[in-house]
């Protein structure tokens, strides 16, 4: 069930593949509000690579373990946002967490933080950590929903 007392279906579970494709459409739609076709030539090259950076930054965060829960960062759901400049040697995300008091909290947006840093072209990184909306374990992906219902609904490994 969601927040609202919602039951919310398997399929409606969000996976990593669709989170990117959401993006990925988002920065693509801008395409669409531009007017000026010298503008628009301009910045095809910018819409060809965003969709490609924004792959590469998922894969570089979900080298980010959070060492308590085992899992990486993407398949946990705590990656809400990922928004790339205009010349794409930067990076903002959104991330959040289990809980405002997370003991991990530093090490976590750190280890992003230099995760992406590594991807060729990327000089700024800016990890911001928000709460709204409030992480649950339905953000997860499906294999991880999976495990821990196994792990700890049934006492399995």
């Amino acid at each position: 069930m969601d927040q609202k007392g919602n039951i919310i279906h398997r399929e409606d579970v969000k996976t990593k593949d669709d989170e990117i494709e959401s993006i990925i459409r988002r920065i693509s739609s801008v395409s669409n509000q531009i007017k000026d076709m010298n503008q628009l030539k301009k910045r095809k090259k910018e819409f060809s690579l965003k969709p490609k950076l924004i792959s590469k930054v998922v894969k570089a965060l979900s080298r980010t373990i959070d060492p308590e829960i085992g899992a990486n960062i993407v398949d946990i759901g705590f990656i809400y946002n990922i928004y790339v400049s205009d010349d794409l040697s930067s990076v903002k995300i959104d991330m959040t967490l289990t809980s405002p008091f997370c003991p991990m909290s530093n090490y976590l947006a750190s280890n992003a933080e230099e995760n992406v840093k590594k991807i060729k072209g990327v000089k700024n990184v800016e990890i911001n950590i928000v709460f709204d909306p409030q992480w649950t374990p339905i953000m997860m992906s499906k294999e991880l929903q999976e495990k821990f219902f196994k792990q700890f609904m049934l006492g399995e490994e």
